[in-house]
């Protein structure tokens, strides 16, 4: 895969998983746990350290 294709497909995926949880946290916030906002906190945590190291990753090839 070419870097220029790269880049967009990248950010386009965390966008859909970022949409998709928060789309979920909205859906089922009713009643809202704290079980449920722990795992919201990790997802949107490890989704952000996911990215952050396949860009370091893309940029240094």
């Amino acid at each position: 895969m070419q870097k220029g294709t790269f880049y967009p497909v990248l950010i386009i995926i965390c966008a859909m998983i970022y949409a998709g949880t928060i789309s979920w946290m909205v859906t089922s916030f009713i009643p809202i746990s704290n079980f449920r906002t722990v795992l919201l906190f990790i997802l949107l945590l490890f989704g952000t350290l996911v990215m952050v190291g396949l860009l370091k990753k893309a940029k240094e090839s």
